[in-house]
């Protein structure tokens, strides 16, 4: 498989469903304040920059099989796994609190994890594919989502009148960092294991759509509800969108939403699976 080739706008939409995954359930955190999008625009510059650094040094590298890169991969291993297990009790808690709360998470947790196991058995090109397709539902309803409710956002709730408080703004850009975006990387490791090498350029333009399209639903439930309550509710983007009416038809718009957060926790648990095993593989060889 040729990825430049053959598969780049699909790398490139993987790299942007990742990218949104868990962080479009949970952003904006609970540390929330008036600064909280200008540090998630200067935390997502920063990592772009730090990413463009990592692609071009996993392309020049051929990692050999020194005893050193051994205990590399299994630290690695111990932090993906760990990534996987954070990934999936988040989804399951959130359907269970919110999609289905009359189903048992148990059910819940059994019926995704049969999703994840059928996707991650089949062949790299099969997430590829769902992720070109999710992209751009998703993209569709975050726009949707975001022109819906304009008619109650409220300026004054992000935009600073004052100089921000520099360790305060740097608060804010250190959570988007831990939070939302130091697990990209992996899927830079992936495609290195999966494909052969990573596809710099697709790479870095889905990042650069994942933070435009997380940036969206950041704003939605900024402007709604302000920093404040945003960071107060478990959900709130879930929350923002089920504000969201359409006439008499539809009352309640976040039913729409759904496929938003099992697509993008699907993709990124299926990446990280998929890097564990290139990582196993790494070991043994």
């Amino acid at each position: 498989m040729k990825a430049k080739t053959n598969y780049s706008l699909h790398i490139a939409f993987l790299t942007a469903v990742f990218t949104l995954s868990n962080a479009i359930i949970t952003l904006p955190f609970n540390s929330a304040d008036d600064k909280t999008f200008l540090g998630f625009i200067l935390a997502f510059f920063i990592s772009l920059a730090a990413n463009v650094f990592i692609v071009s040094f996993l392309n020049k590298r051929d990692f050999s099989n020194k005893i050193f890169f051994k205990f590399l991969y299994c630290a690695l291993i111990l932090l993906v796994l760990f990534e996987v297990l954070r990934s999936f009790a988040l989804f399951v808690k959130f359907a269970s609190e919110i999609i289905l709360p009359s189903v048992s998470a148990f059910i819940i947790g059994a019926v995704f994890l049969l999703c994840v196991i059928y996707t991650f058995l089949k062949h790299n090109s099969v997430i590829l594919k769902f992720s070109l397709f999710s992209f751009l539902i998703v993209a569709i309803l975050i726009i949707i989502f975001f022109i819906l409710s304009s008619k109650e956002y409220r300026a004054e709730n992000i935009f600073l009148l004052s100089f921000p408080d520099i360790s305060e703004l740097v608060s804010q850009i250190y959570y988007c960092l831990i939070g939302i975006f130091l697990p990209l990387p992996i899927v830079f490791l992936w495609q290195k294991g999966e494909i052969g090498e990573v596809n710099k350029k697709a790479s870095i333009i889905g990042f650069c759509l994942g933070g435009i399209f997380l940036a969206l639903p950041l704003l939605n439930t900024l402007l709604l509800f302000g920093a404040e309550v945003s960071g107060e509710l478990s959900f709130p983007y879930a929350s923002a969108i089920s504000t969201v009416t359409v006439g008499y038809l539809f009352s309640r718009m976040d039913g729409f939403s759904y496929f938003i957060y099992f697509a993008c926790v699907l993709v990124k648990i299926t990446v990280l699976l998929g890097t564990i095993k290139t990582l196993i593989k790494h070991i043994k060889s």
